[in-house]
């Protein structure tokens, strides 16, 4: 009987073969998915790098953030999702804290985030939730409905948080949000600070902030993220007692703090901790000083450092304040436009001229004549012709030194002298002032400490007077005032703006004159007088109280002879100075 054929059995197929072929095609999936994520960033143009075949985390967490904020078009929004659902439903690994889920797409855990905040409203892929894992943090509780009182409700809260937690040390402050509360301008806004540390070598772990919620405030997390193998808490010992100081130290705001490990006791603070929180604006100087006598060492040129600051501050406060001013005025009180004074024409002209020596402008004026505005408008004129934008001011009155400390020849194009009280002031420093090209050395004393240098070649300088001023004479008779080439003289008798009609000043009218006469004060009819070779006259009439209506009643020599008791000679010689005056036979001063 002939044999049956053999028949080949076919080889059953192994488990591991069919787990070779299983992960081939997960593996392919897996790589389809990535080459269209790599479509994707291509068509959006984006200039993200391209994965390949080993998938590197760092550079995928950043091409997913970066596409869900460029992915808005619903059309783009299904391409990534279907590119994500097949890399992770292949066995693809994602970054760490993100994890796909079918109902809810890409889920994004960020330690500061706020979980189910949507970070795309347009689609789910990047969704933030949360996951708290560390042994030193900060939480902030911002909210208008914080109030005062609640700082006793705080911080036994945080408390509670630290007893079931297991927290070693924390630290709590209530602050006023100085910020907030300007940009409002209504009532007080406040904001809390609360820092927990571990030792334990766990710290806490939290899927959620539920736990650490106050009064329904989520708090706003700041974890410390500085590793230290030799610390056992896994956070550098130094960075984890700076954040329970910055907590518990009184700042600009802080109305409240408590802590249970206090500096000084438990720990001992860095300075650089206290000055590096001055640097940021967030102690006040007194404060500041107060910390920093607890430190002791230093504390001497820290104290210096408070009071130059202090100094710069007031001084910037000044001009701030100057400035404001100033505008203020001009805007609710513009001023006149000035008049033309052809000798100040000329004085502005000849820096238009390289001369070896600039005269100075003199100008003298009673009160309320403008003479400091004359002199500002003419420096102002001369910044234009040497190519500067200010000039210097400084008040002289009694002073018999001139401060030209702050004067800055590529800055200023000159210097007002305002209220020189002394002519004598302008004629001792005459070598200075006649603006030579020469180095002059400012400030000078036994030790030189202050001293300094400047020039006045080729800047402007120009002194206001009024009528009280002393030795006014020595302008008409002092051989190196008097001479037009070293001293322009303007004597303003009007004010120096324009009132009703166009003009120049003029003296010349004997109405002009006996108003000025009249405005005159005792003082100043004493000082006519001295300046006129007349003191013994001068002191009795000042010691008689007469002023510039009172010497304008006077009809005879007799009204002095038999009201003052004066000489006859003395009586007349006060009536012949007056009426030369009026007469504009003699010069005011």
């Amino acid at each position: 009987m002939p044999s049956r054929p053999l028949r080949r059995l076919r080889r059953k197929t192994s488990r591991k073969t069919l787990k070779v072929a299983g992960g081939n095609a997960r593996r392919k999936a897996r790589r389809d998915a990535v080459h269209a994520l790599n479509s994707l960033i291509s068509d959006l143009g984006l200039p993200l790098p391209k994965l390949g075949k080993r998938v590197d985390m760092k550079v995928l967490a950043k091409i997913l953030r970066v596409m869900s904020k460029r992915c808005q078009d619903g059309t783009e929004c299904a391409r990534l999702g279907a590119a994500l659902k097949g890399y992770t439903g292949h066995g693809g690994q994602l970054p760490e804290g993100m994890e796909f889920r079918d109902e809810e797409g890409l889920v994004d855990t960020d330690s500061k985030g706020v979980q189910d905040a949507c970070v795309v409203p347009s689609h789910k892929f990047l969704v933030l939730s949360f996951r708290l894992k560390s042994k030193a943090f900060m939480l902030t509780f911002n909210s208008r409905d914080l109030k005062v009182d609640d700082w006793e409700h705080f911080v036994e809260h945080i408390r509670r948080v630290a007893r079931r937690f297991g927290a070693r040390a924390w630290s709590a402050c209530l602050e006023e949000s100085e910020n907030a509360s300007e940009a409002t301008d209504t009532a007080a806004v406040f904001h809390t600070h609360a820092y927990f540390f571990w030792t334990d070598g766990v710290g806490l772990q939290l899927c959620n902030l539920e736990p650490l919620i106050f009064q329904g405030i989520r708090p706003r997390v700041d974890v410390c993220t500085i590793r230290s193998p030799d610390f056992a808490a896994g956070a550098p010992r130094r960075e984890v007692l700076h954040g329970l100081w910055y907590v518990s130290v009184s700042k600009k705001g802080t109305r409240h703090t408590d802590t249970n490990y206090k500096p000084w006791t438990h720990y001992k603070p860095s300075v650089q901790w206290l000055t590096a929180l001055w640097d940021g604006q967030k102690l006040s100087h007194d404060e500041y000083l107060l910390l920093s006598a607890q430190f002791r060492s230093g504390h001497s040129k820290r104290k210096r450092d408070v009071l130059e600051v202090k100094r710069e501050e007031y001084a910037a406060a000044v001009e701030r304040h100057v400035d404001a001013e100033r505008s203020a005025l001009d805007s609710a009180n513009p001023l006149l436009p000035l008049r033309t004074i052809a000798d100040i024409d000329a004085f502005v002209s000849a820096f238009h001229v390289q001369t070896r020596r600039k005269p100075i402008l003199v100008l003298v004026g009673g009160t309320n004549s403008g003479k400091s505005i004359l002199a500002a408008d003419v420096l102002r004129r001369i910044c234009r012709v040497v190519g500067c934008h200010a000039y210097l001011e400084v008040t002289v009155e009694g002073d018999g030194a001139l401060d030209l400390s702050k004067f800055d020849h590529r800055l200023h194009s000159g210097v007002l002298f305002d209220g020189v009280g002394d002519v004598a002031t302008l004629w001792r420093h005459r070598e200075v002032l006649q603006g030579r090209p020469k180095v002059t050395c400012g400030g000078r004393s036994a030790t030189m400490v202050y001293a300094y240098p400047y020039t006045l070649a080729r800047r402007a300088v120009i002194a206001t007077l009024d009528l009280t001023a002393l030795n006014l004479h020595m302008l008409r008779t002092n051989h190196w005032l008097k001479e037009p080439s070293n001293v322009c003289l303007v004597r303003l008798s009007e004010p120096a703006w324009i009132a009703s009609t166009p003009g120049s000043v003029s003296v010349t009218s004997e109405e002009s004159r006996t108003s000025i006469v009249a405005a005159w004060t005792t003082e100043e009819v004493a000082n006519f007088f001295s300046q006129q070779d007349a003191s013994g006259v001068a002191t009795t009439l000042q010691g008689n109280s007469v002023n510039g209506r009172d010497l304008l009643a006077f009809t005879s020599w007799m009204d002095l002879k038999d009201g003052l008791h004066m000489t006859p000679f003395a009586a007349k010689k006060v009536m012949r100075l007056r009426d030369a005056f009026l007469s504009g036979l003699a010069e005011a001063f």
